[in-house]
């Protein structure tokens, strides 16, 4: 009797869908699901078949194994996956019976998983409104799809006929890609697209939209500014307009429950239209395809003995060579191929034999086990960049494309390879830097799509190396010498400061010993040097032996330097070599931490002017491509995938954006000009809402005698109180030296209350009032930042309440005098921290934020700052500011610390819920419209991110009794490969050749159907300019693309610190300085208590929420004020 076939049951979850089976959460719909299917099952063994029965709402999967191992395999390895979308895998096995036995019970639906395993159903409904009963099952069947007659293998074909089941696959798909497939129309129609918000898909349904609601100034601590909203004007839309659909919502939104994402994220509203249409070169090349659904065939690969990638990727590619086969893999578990290979259903072994680098070791032999799974079309591809098909790119076929054209630069130069691109350097071309490092130029690449294009993206690119060559240089060139002689012995002696940080340098860094020709990696510099290094000879007799004398003896080598410490090698510390007899291997990217210096150092050697910029992209295009080393061209090596990559720049239509009227106070106004707010000309602006100085002193840290303390005395007595008197936020005069207090021999915190004493002392100020409690402001002038830094920072804003301003004294004072635009910058900051507004802009630039003033309206900015690169362990701080006026220039700040490496802000719930709390003690009123702007999170993490946070978001508001505030959720990006030239040189800036502020491309390089553009909203000042991408993932607000872009970038003009616009919305300029200012929080600075923020923390949880306990919070008197600007 043959062996019973088995069935893997898993049903697709879609809207207001009972959970009685084993679930999978997913949107796609009809025969898109079953690609994606086959490629995750197919794994854990050949498939016979994969079935899917499409379903109003749901669609029922059974892939069916032909041994029952591979289906509980699959079962159990599905656990914890997720597809790519980003959600859930759940299975369940079901056993098929032969036809002889009694399969009565097999039909017999099993129960419903535990709760805590079910997946709710969502729906677009009002939370208040939605079905009490949409778990009900519908009544036809007990499991909620129809029940599908079983078939066996032989009814559709053998299982070890591949030709039979490629062509069943192929025609499968077909079928239902064709007419009458019952496939809903794409919600992203070019139709839909183009009608108006009112329209189409915009019309979906939604919450109603709040009703109008007059702001109150209740609770506010300042008189009332001039008006900047001009008179309310009827809102132009639609006659049945509603507003977008809530695609991004949390079916439960508390902790412990599951959570529902659709991946149906906000689409474009159009294009804009506003501004001066200019025409640009963007930095990419468009890719095509000989057969836009050209399949590939998918294949499960592994190799034997396992060993590291790079190797396993050498091992590939000769077996490759020697089989004369075109293919590409990422040398993990998957091979594609242009053509099918001659091998069983069942796969095949080959054994390659893989030669060292040394000669004088024996080669290598490893078996490659090879086994088809999947055809991979392009086609979905294809559709997807022409809005055709499904709502997510399919990234399997991205990363094939990411291989092939990568193929040839790995061949010639150093390659490093992320998620979203590769880099490719020559290392042999080097340009040393401070710190012992070498700086590699070279060029990155990534595979972009637009609508109707693919695009081979490349930019210049630059990364720090651990210069190859003898160890021991390396060394000296830490310490800033060029010869290990010329370095101060007292640096290099074990156990040493100096050596400690050596030892972190070096770690795990790859070096070949000279006398043996191994590769070793470092595991730290040892505390003892090769004459005083003892261990166990093997030689009969011998007994303990010194590192020098072994050497001598064994190998006829005198050491020369054998004071040097030795380094260690092996991971028990037991094995370690002479420092002189290793040398670096080449290709080393330096991972850790640059400093200040290096970077600074970085930033000149690689700014460069955007018309030098332009000419090494497209330098990089044909020294990648076509005529750098001895690889034929990439277009003859793509030649059998039937590629074709385009020899020009694409160019892309943009526009110019007009610049807002910026306000101050007394109707005074400025104009900007190329991103500039003029204040050294602009004698008769003033500060929008000043507030006077009063209690103030001057702390000074550090010896008096290496500062400037007549330049001091000049600032703080008048430049510093003129230039305050001209903007409206006049200082009381006081003499110099009764406001001045020095560190001498006391610590800081001492410093500190001696300062805020003196402040209000001067001002005649009682100290037990709870108005002036404490100084407006102190005045903190350090020789050098550093530890005193950290401790001020902790001290006053975590135990003394105390807002205080740095000054470094290197930075402001150029010799006897200030340095120009000091007064200006100082007003600037003075002003904003201690509770005024420096510049809004003209209300018609802002009004349609809050409906011309009659919805209440917060900006959030959020950002998430974690550990240093390299780092183990370590804590991420989450902070998250809020606008607190109507003017949205005023933001409150919270942070959290969380633990390192998770890319979702944990409480963003709570942070929501205080800041509008506070913002309801303001205002008299809950904010009814939220945008929020939220920074540093990668291409790849969208979908767990929106997941988590507008799901927090919205679980706020409920929480808060406003479930139908709306909300437009943005995620801003500054990683990214995009660059832009003037194809027109009247269309750039006449000083340096970017892109002027106010360029905005929203076409041509951007997504195929999502909201999303890229914003110049600055004058860069050197190098080339980069801008800035928006990515709207929900916009429950209406927003068309002319409304947000130029709300956007008129914020850019209201950076309480600058007089300039800057590169992206103060929302997230201020949550970044939040994040960071935070780490000072901690007991002892940034290095905390011991072991240091952003260090190793072992010991798990424990040790971590020890950590996070370390961490104070900002006092109640300077909370409320922008203290971290």
């Amino acid at each position: 009797m043959a062996s019973a076939p088995i069935t893997l049951l898993a049903r697709r979850v879609g809207k207001n869908v009972p959970v009685s089976r084993a679930t999978v959460s997913s949107a796609i719909a009809g025969a898109h699901a079953k690609p994606e299917i086959e490629a995750v099952f197919s794994r854990y063994g050949p498939i016979l078949e994969v079935q899917l029965t499409p379903g109003r709402s749901a669609n029922l999967a059974v892939v069916k194994f032909a041994r029952k191992k591979d289906a509980e395999q699959a079962v159990r390895g599905c656990n914890g996956v997720h597809w790519s979308d980003g959600s859930p895998i759940v299975s369940e096995l079901d056993l098929a019976e032969d036809e002889d036995q009694d399969s009565g019970s097999a039909n017999v639906p099993p129960p419903p998983p535990p709760p805590s395993r079910q997946i709710q159903p969502y729906s677009n409904e009002p939370p208040n409104s939605r079905d009490n009963g949409r778990n009900n099952p519908p009544s036809n069947t007990s499991s909620g799809y129809p029940q599908q007659p079983r078939q066996t293998p032989n009814e559709r074909y053998s299982p070890y006929d591949i030709q039979t089941r490629k062509n069943v696959f192929i025609q499968e798909r077909q079928d239902s890609t064709g007419s009458g497939s019952g496939r809903e129309p794409s919600r992203y129609s070019s139709s839909s697209r183009d009608e108006t918000r009112g329209a189409g898909r915009y019309s979906s349904q939604r919450e109603r939209s709040p009703p109008r609601q007059e702001w109150s100034s209740q609770g506010r601590d300042r008189p009332r500014q001039e008006d900047p909203y001009i008179k309310p004007e009827p809102i132009s839309r639609a006659p049945n307009a509603q507003p977008q659909s809530m695609d991004w919502t949390s079916s439960a939104g508390i902790a412990g429950q599951a959570m529902v994402l659709s991946r149906d994220r906000a689409g474009r509203p159009g294009y804009g239209t506003m501004g001066q249409a200019i025409r640009i070169w963007a930095n990419s090349y468009a890719l095509s395809f000989d057969i836009p659904s050209r399949d590939f065939y998918q294949y499960d690969i592994s190799v034997k003995p396992d060993t590291i990638r790079a190797v396993r990727r050498r091992v590939i590619e000769q077996w490759a060579k020697e089989t004369r086969n075109v293919a590409e893999t990422d040398a993990e578990s998957i091979l594609w191929s242009v053509r099918e290979l001659d091998i069983p259903v069942a796969g095949a072994e080959f054994s390659v034999v893989l030669a060292e680098e040394d000669a004088r070791r024996k080669p290598q032999k490893f078996t490659i086990k090879i086994r088809f799974t999947n055809m991979l079309s392009m086609g979905d591809l294809h559709k997807f960049v022409n809005n055709q098909g499904p709502t997510e790119v399919p990234r399997a076929s991205l990363t094939l494309l990411q291989l092939i054209l990568a193929h040839r630069p790995k061949m010639i130069y150093t390659s490093f390879h992320k998620s979203t691109h590769w880099g490719f350097y020559d290392a042999y071309k080097p340009t040393f830097i401070n710190g012992g490092l070498i700086l590699g130029a070279g060029h990155q690449q990534s595979v972009k799509y637009t609508l109707g294009s693919l695009l081979l993206t490349i930019d210049v690119s630059n990364t720090a190396f651990y210069p190859h060559g003898p160890l021991m240089d390396l060394v000296a060139r830490v310490f800033n010498k060029q010869r290990i002689q010329d370095v101060d012995r007292r640096s290099l002696q074990p156990g040493s400061t100096e050596m400690a940080r050596l030892s972190k340098f070096l770690k795990n860094v790859s070096v070949t010993a000279s006398h043996i020709k191994r590769n070793y990696k470092i595991r730290g510099i040892s505390d003892k040097t090769s004459t005083t290094f003892r261990f166990m000879s093997r030689e009969q007799g011998v007994g303990m032996v010194t590192v020098q004398k072994y050497f001598s003896a064994n190998y006829n080598i005198n050491l020369r330097y054998p004071d040097l410490p030795c380094v260690i090698v092996s991971e028990d510390g037991q094995i370690v070599l002479p420092m002189e007899l290793l040398d670096v291997k080449v290709g080393q990217r330096y991972q850790g931490k640059l400093s200040d210096i290096q970077t600074a150092e970085i930033i000149k050697l690689t700014a460069v002017k955007p018309d030098i910029r332009l000419r090494k992209i497209q330098d990089g295009r044909l020294e990648l491509h076509d005529r750098g080393g001895s690889e034929p061209p990439t277009s003859e090596l793509v030649k059998p995938w039937g590629l074709n990559i385009s020899k020009e720049m694409k160019m892309v239509d943009a526009r110019v954006l007009s610049a807002p009227v910026v306000t101050g106070g007394r109707n005074s106004t400025i104009t900007p000009r190329d991103g500039g707010l003029d204040y050294l000309h602009a004698h008769n602006f003033k500060f929008f809402h000043g507030i006077p100085l009063e209690a103030w002193s001057i702390a000074v840290f550090g010896n008096d005698r290496n500062i400037n303390m007549r330049a001091v005395e000049d600032l703080f007595s008048k430049q510093l109180p003129m230039e305050c008197q001209k903007r409206g936020n006049a200082i009381t005069a006081r003499k110099f030296r009764d406001v001045l207090i020095f560190q001498d021999h006391n610590t800081v915190e001492a410093t500190l209350v001696e300062a805020n004493r003196v402040a209000l002392a001067e001002a005649d100020k009682d100290p037990s009032s709870a108005e002036y409690g404490c100084a407006q402001l102190i005045f903190c002038i350090y020789e050098r930042k550093g530890d005193i830094y950290d401790q001020v920072k902790h001290l006053s804003e975590t135990k003394l309440g105390l807002m205080t301003q740095g000054l470094l004294a290197t930075k402001l004072f150029k010799g006897p005098f200030v340095g120009k635009g000091v007064p200006t910058n100082l007003a600037l900051k003075v002003n904003a921290k201690i509770g005024g507004i420096n510049t809004t802009v003209d209300g018609r630039y802002l009004n349609k934020l809050s409906q011309w003033g009659t919805i209440p309206t917060m900006i959030l900015g959020a950002d998430l700052s974690h550990p240093p690169a390299g780092a183990k362990g370590g804590l991420s701080v989450a902070a998250v500011v809020a606008s607190m006026d109507r003017t949205f220039v005023t933001y409150r700040a919270l942070e959290r610390i969380q633990g390192g490496r998770v890319d979702s802000i944990t409480d963003l719930k709570g942070m929501v819920i205080e800041h509008a709390k506070q913002f309801h003690a303001i205002n008299g009123c809950l904010p009814r419209r939220f945008i929020l702007y939220r920074d540093g999170v990668s291409e790849g993490q969208l979908q767990e991110v929106g997941l988590q946070e507008v799901g927090g978001l919205r679980s706020a508001l409920r929480e808060l009794g406003i479930p139908d505030a709306t909300i437009t959720f943005v995620i801003v990006s500054k990683r990214h490969s995009h660059r832009f030239f003037a194809a027109d040189r009247r269309d750039a800036d006449f000083k340096n050749g970017n892109l002027k502020p106010g360029t905005v491309i929203d076409k041509g390089v951007t997504h195929p159907f999502e909201f999303d553009f890229y914003l110049y909203s600055h004058a860069g000042i050197q190098g080339t300019s980069r801008p800035i991408h928006y990515h709207v993932l929900v916009d429950e607000n209406q927003f068309s693309a002319d409304e947000f872009q130029e709300i956007t970038y008129s914020m850019c003009y209201t950076y309480a610190r600058a007089t300039k616009s800057v590169s992206l919305t103060p929302a997230v300029y201020y949550a970044h300085l939040a994040a960071d200012r935070a780490r000072y929080h901690r007991p002892g600075g940034v290095n905390g208590s011991e072991s240091g923020t952003g260090g190793s923390i072992a010991g798990g949880s424990s040790a971590e929420a020890a950590a996070i306990a370390e961490f104070h919070s900002v006092m109640d008197s300077i909370k409320a004020k922008m203290y971290y600007i």
